[in-house]
């Protein structure tokens, strides 16, 4: 992903909302590259780790896009260390395709991994895009409910926020974290007894 492109995906996911008495989540970017503390050379991207770790749950996110095709087979892939631990820790893929202007020609969507990994395991396929295009499947075809809407620039707080994409109320994700977030509850409220 460029480097733009993750800039406005880390305001994404730091904007993630769960209401007025809840702290946004911290979330760690890993780093890209990185430069050698001997000689000072820029080393190879990082490809050990997605891109982002949210902190309300410990879970990952591997951000890809913006493209107009994402090819997954040979071009911009997930590394087999980022596959393994977006399988571990139920990991989230946020892909943004289309053509610039964002929001009018593009569209973002947050995937559960795993059930990225399965399509991609059942069908074969080895790329996706926004819009019909020969036998390139079309994401909003095949994940049209993990779709996330755009949120204009705006004022907030007497500040000036940029636009992002945000995870609308109906989306899976929402059901996903109250599903893992009354796990942990459950857990602590069976130590405690």
């Amino acid at each position: 992903m460029s480097k733009t492109g993750e800039q406005k995906a880390g305001r994404s996911i730091r904007g993630f909302d769960l209401g007025p008495n809840v702290k946004p989540p911290s979330v760690k970017k890993n780093r890209d590259a990185s430069y050698c503390i001997h000689c000072g050379k820029i080393q190879p991207k990082n490809t050990l780790s997605p891109d982002f770790l949210v902190s309300w749950v410990y879970s990952f996110i591997e951000v890809k896009g913006p493209h107009l095709t994402w090819n997954f087979g040979t071009g911009e892939v997930i590394s087999e260390p980022q596959h393994e631990a977006l399988l571990a820790d139920d990991g989230w893929l946020l892909v943004e395709l289309g053509v610039k202007p964002r929001p009018k020609s593009m569209k973002a969507f947050l995937i559960p991994y795993r059930l990225f990994n399965h399509w991609r395991e059942d069908t074969g396929a080895t790329s996706i895009r926004l819009g019909k295009h020969g036998s390139i499947p079309n994401i909003l075809d095949v994940f049209p409910n993990y779709a996330m809407v755009w949120i204009p620039d705006h004022i907030e707080n007497e500040k000036r926020v940029e636009g992002h994409w945000s995870v609308p109320d109906e989306h899976a994700f929402w059901g996903w974290l109250e599903s893992y977030l009354r796990g942990i509850l459950d857990f602590v409220k069976g130590k405690s007894k």
